[in-house]
């Protein structure tokens, strides 16, 4: 809160300078009431590296969807998979071999991806991704299933 009083009281300080500066023609003021705005709001944003994937709801135009590759990228599945060799998991290419790719596999594989599995590649449980949508689960899905 403190934080966020000082950049206003900042950007108001900045507004009264730059009105006031010889270099400003006809009254025009460089800041004005929605960039002041903005700024006081700039701490309300999230940053989150956390908060991964599309946000579908919001209308969204197709060329902001991420795809399959970048969602696996920016999310933690490289812990414990790799794309060509086992690691704590099995490889992408491996999955892609067992499962064809098909809508029934897109969906399995992506209810594994939210809700996590066990047993299927040995003892070691697959984590749920509980925040990650059915769609970019199924978009995660949809990549796995073309690695050759």
């Amino acid at each position: 809160m403190k934080s966020h009083l000082l950049n206003s009281l900042f950007l108001l300080l900045l507004s009264t300078a730059c009105s006031n500066s010889t270099n400003n023609t006809a009254g025009f003021d460089s800041v004005n009431a929605s960039n002041l705005a903005a700024g006081s709001r700039q701490s309300e944003v999230d940053t989150s590296v956390n908060n991964i994937g599309n946000n579908r709801s919001q209308g969204e135009p197709a060329h902001a969807q991420l795809t399959g590759a970048q969602l696996i990228a920016n999310s933690d599945c490289v812990a414990c998979h790799k794309e060509a060799e086992a690691s704590i998991g099995p490889s992408y290419k491996d999955i892609a071999q067992k499962y064809p790719s098909d809508t029934k596999s897109i969906d399995y594989i992506a209810g594994t991806i939210i809700n996590g599995g066990k047993g299927v590649w040995g003892p070691t449980p697959m984590a749920p991704h509980s925040d990650i949508s059915r769609a970019d689960a199924r978009e995660m899905a949809r990549y796995i299933l073309q690695i050759q």
